[in-house]
């Protein structure tokens, strides 16, 4: 499917593409109806260690139950995913938007310690852009500043 049908999706994303998505739909052992698959794609992000944009795979499992009410999905979680499908067509983007969304990485390069953009003067190169260690001070710092006041006798 376009990357552009998953309209919440690609506005965190650069590029195009397409999102390689499987579904099979099925019932379960007690009759509901299961829907089991896949969907990803290589998508480009803005690095939240290093602030450059980054390619990163995106690729989520889908494994939940098709219900007709929020009264079903209660009854059935916190044991099972559900989507309350209460309309006689549901679209593939309303099934598999949220998976991908929440499938997104926190930081787009793989070494959280060090990423493989960064570099020594990441602050100097990138004007306005703050360093990535805060400045650390002691909390206890503002006590320097006190000084006892005199007591009257």
């Amino acid at each position: 499917m376009p990357l552009e049908a998953f309209e919440r999706f690609a506005a965190t994303v650069f590029g195009g593409g397409d999102v390689e998505v499987s579904l099979r739909l099925e019932p379960d052992d007690l009759g509901r109806a299961r829907l089991t698959g896949s969907c990803g794609l290589r998508a480009e992000i803005v690095c939240s260690l290093c602030g450059c944009e980054v390619e990163v795979p995106v690729e989520c499992a889908l494994d939940f139950r098709l219900v007709a009410s929020e009264a079903q999905a209660q009854t059935l979680m916190p044991d099972l995913e559900t989507v309350v499908a209460s309309e006689e067509r549901v679209s593939v983007v309303a099934l598999v938007e949220d998976d991908l969304l929440l499938s997104l990485p926190e930081a787009g390069c793989d070494d959280r310690v060090r990423c493989e953009n960064w570099c020594e003067n990441w602050a100097e190169e990138r004007p306005g852009v703050a360093s990535r260690e805060p400045e650390r001070t002691s909390p206890f710092a503002v006590l320097g500043n006190w000084k006892p006041r005199e007591r009257d006798n």
